[in-house]
């Protein structure tokens, strides 16, 4: 697909720093959906030098692209807010490429639902599952802006090693719990707010129950799932911060709910609760 035809169908999320650092190509997108390719760029890769597209980093691209095939769907482009996205892992994630396979948006009057799976080539064997729902028609925390301009700063990864580093998030051999990030221009997603991408925010959700399950439990468990309720704005004018807690540990498997805070506010911002397998010696 030309970038010409992306811009004119979405041109919000085509030139969103996700898709450009990313380096995110959408190989096909019409009204009934999209695929879209996920290289293992720099910026895309997990901290841990195996060569595979770190997980953290396919959750926010899938909140991205969910939204790029509902404004597809629309007669008009429209702001969107992410409500609430689920994934489930099917299979390991091997080094290289990832394609996301979209499928048609259910849009009502005002919500949108989007479910996609994942693979690395061969469409008849996902590793994951993607399910998300989405307000239609206003921005995060309400208003009916218009939609920003496109960008027109150049791509920098100066300083960016992996997607951890290019979401602003803390390296995993430095991080302590709770922790918190600061805006960054590339980590912004409803521009006209402004707010964090939703997918940088379920990053930061998914790092801060990684790191406890980790930390509690073994170093080797591995995600099974998660589940992500956006509840409020995330403001990209202030820190985030992630804490998480621990709701129920068997032999097998342990569960983690992670919680997203701006200004020390009691109520949340964002909440994730994350399954884990634990590795059996």
């Amino acid at each position: 697909m030309t970038s010409d035809l992306l811009r004119r169908v979405a041109p919000g999320h085509a030139d969103s720093d996700l898709m450009r650092y990313l380096g995110i190509t959408v190989e096909k997108l019409d009204i009934n959906g999209a695929v879209v390719r996920i290289p293992a760029t720099i910026a895309s890769l997990a901290e841990d030098n195996a060569g595979h597209i770190d997980e953290r980093a396919i959750v926010a691209i899938a909140d991205h692209c969910a939204g790029l095939t509902i404004q597809a769907a629309l007669e008009k482009h429209s702001p969107l807010a992410t409500v609430s996205l689920t994934y489930d892992k099917l299979r390991p994630t091997m080094a290289g490429e990832v394609f996301l396979r979209v499928g048609r948006a259910e849009i009502t009057s005002r919500l949108a639902f989007v479910t996609a799976l994942l693979d690395q080539g061969d469409a008849s064997c996902p590793i994951g599952h993607i399910s998300t729902r989405f307000m239609v028609g206003a921005w995060p925390g309400g208003g009916a802006m218009d939609l920003p301009r496109p960008l027109e700063n150049p791509v920098d990864l100066r300083g960016i090693e992996s997607f951890a580093s290019f979401a602003g998030l803390p390296p995993r051999r430095h991080l302590s719990r709770p922790f918190s990030i600061s805006p960054l221009e590339r980590t912004i997603g409803a521009r006209a707010v402004p707010a964090y991408h939703g997918g940088i925010v379920a990053a930061g959700l998914t790092t801060a129950a990684l790191t406890l399950a980790e930390d509690h439990r073994s170093p080797l468990v591995k995600m099974a799932s998660s589940s992500i309720d956006y509840l409020r704005v995330a403001l990209a004018t202030k820190p985030l911060k992630f804490e998480a807690e621990v709701i129920s540990d068997g032999r097998s498997t342990i569960r983690i709910r992670a919680t997203a805070r701006q200004d020390g506010q009691i109520k949340p911002i964002s909440q994730a609760t994350v399954l884990f397998h634990v590795a059996q010696d």
